[in-house]
This record gives C-alpha cells, structure tokens and sequence, in this order.
C-alpha cells in the first residue's frame, strides 16, 4: 500500500457576537480522516448535532466490518468505487443516528447538522460533502473550492434565477437546502481525485467564508506558506475582524510526501438517497451500535461526553 505523510491541524473559534459554538470537527490521524461540521436547530441542538456526527463518523469509520459497509454502500460497488464506501456509509449512518435522535427527544426536533469530510486512502482523497461547510485545495498557488454549498442562494446562482448585485443583497443567505439528520435518507456529494505532494486541503465552516473572499483566503495561505498553525490563526482573526458574527471553524491537512503519483480519473457525483433495503440496514447497525455501547456501559459516558452542558 502507497504510504502518505500527512500534516493536519486544526482549530475553532465562537466569534465575536455568540456564546455557543454549533461548529465541531474530528481529526483521526491514523485513518488519514478529517470531519467538518457545523450544526443547526438553535445553540443546544445544534451543538449536539454536529458533536454527535463527527463522532459517529470517527467511529463507524474506524470500526464497521468491511461486509457492513458494503451492505450500506452497494450503489458505490456498482460503480466499482468501493474505496470510497467506508465514508459515505459512516456518513449515511451518522445521518440515521441523529434522525432517529431527533425523533426520541423532542428537544431535538429539526436539528441537523453540515458535513464537510475527507479521508485519504493510498493515493486519493475521497470527499463527502453535505451542507454549506466547505473544503478547498491549495495547489501550484491556485486555490479552488472542491465543494458546492446546498443552499437557497447557491441554487437560484446555478439556476440563473438571480445575478451578482441581487445575490449580493439576498437576505436568506444562509438556508441550508440539505443536511444531515433532517431525513431518513440524504443525499451525498462525493468526489475522488488524486492527490500530489505539496496539495494542501482547507476544511472550513460558513463563519469563515461569509467573512473572506477566496482571494483572501487564498492570500493568506500564500502568505504563511507551510506554517500551518499560523494560517488558521491568520485565517479566524481576520474573519473575527471583518465580520465574527458565526462561529469559525478551520482544518489544514497538508501532503508532506506521498511514494507515488498515479494518475486516477476525476470521480463527481451525488449519490441519491438510499432505498428503504438499505435505509432498513443503516438502522439495524445503528441499533446494534447504540445496543453494544449500552451493553458495556460506554452508552452514557459517551452520550454524557457529547451533550456535554446539555440536558435531555
């Protein structure tokens, strides 16, 4: 197996004008996997959506059995993208738990939550993308967005439906036309392409991007060149000097070295929501899952971690 140097960090910051942070990311350096999201449903709801995704990301990612993931994924083996099934099915199953939460509690009610992730398999980095969380590739001093935000705005923009000067003054700038853990099923964008030493990969949720242009993230990664560390401070203080109004969250992942350069065709597409078989699958896992946890007495550590201050 092709062997690749990774340098990750990552930072989050409340902002100027609120007291909660709805954002959360996950950093699991030994499966090359970097989580993204930023929740929704007000301050307690929100918090708990996007804690609870990035968690069961990072341990359906880590644990699920091979034949489980093919089970939840079999539209990806069709198309003969398997490398990509341990994401998208972490992702589709992080979706059901907190749907079925939702459902449980009525304090939970309409949460949800964005999700921007990456894994890095050999050679090839794998994107799964929900919401208005965005991920951007630095490469050979240009910077270009590797996802597309599920908004109102953003769709009326494709659809032509508005031009600059009204897109500019759009006041519902920030409805989220997909999430996780609004419904059953979700539908996934996913991507995989190749990865070249020196690519660099900015995770990053709306505080930032409502805040900065792309020509200025983009200077500002220039600017601080590898020093990673530096470029997320750099990037949350000038987003907290022009705006701060959301919380912000920013990751870095950095290909220091990699042992070859295969070329792989590009792979974009979004996967449809799955069919009741599956969606009945994902269930039964999340269930076995939640079931294991009680079972060795983790269920309430883990939920107790997760909610943190909250009470449900």
């Amino acid at each position: 197996m092709n062997k690749v140097q990774l340098e990750i960090y990552a930072k989050s910051d409340t902002g100027v004008v609120r007291t909660a942070n709805e954002d959360y990311y996950g950093l699991v350096g030994k499966n090359n996997l970097v989580i993204m999201c930023d929740g929704m449903g007000g301050h307690q709801a929100g918090a708990y959506a996007s804690r609870l995704a990035v968690k069961t990301v990072s341990k359906m990612y880590a644990s699920l059995a091979k034949k489980d993931f093919s089970k939840i994924t079999k539209d990806l083996i069709q198309k003969k993208l398997g490398l990509a099934s341990p994401l998208i099915a972490s992702i589709r199953l992080a979706n059901r738990l907190l749907y079925n939460q939702s459902i449980k509690n009525p304090e939970l009610q309409g949460m949800g939550t964005t999700i921007s992730a990456l894994s890095i398999i050999q050679d090839q980095v794998i994107i799964g993308h929900v919401g208005d969380s965005r991920i951007y590739r630095y490469r050979a001093s240009q910077l270009e967005l590797m996802t597309e935000d599920h908004t109102w705005l953003n769709e009326l923009i494709l659809d032509n439906e508005i031009d600059e000067i009204q897109a500019k003054n759009f006041k519902n700038k920030n409805v989220i036309t997909r999430a996780l853990g609004l419904n059953r099923t979700v539908k996934i964008d996913l991507r995989i392409e190749p990865i070249i030493k020196g690519d660099i990969y900015l995770l990053c949720t709306d505080g930032l991007t409502k805040a900065l242009n792309d020509k200025e993230i983009k200077r500002i990664i220039l600017f601080n060149k590898n020093k990673f560390n530096h470029t997320l401070n750099h990037l949350i203080d000038n987003a907290n000097i022009k705006d701060g109004s959301d919380n912000i969250t920013v990751a870095i992942a950095g290909i220091k070295n990699i042992s070859t350069n295969k070329r792989y065709p590009v792979t974009k597409l979004t996967l449809k929501a799955v069919d009741n078989r599956t969606s009945r699958i994902e269930n039964k896992i999340v269930k076995q899952y939640l079931s294991g946890l009680k079972k060795s007495n983790q269920l309430k550590k883990y939920l107790a971690r997760l909610t943190e201050y909250f009470k449900f």
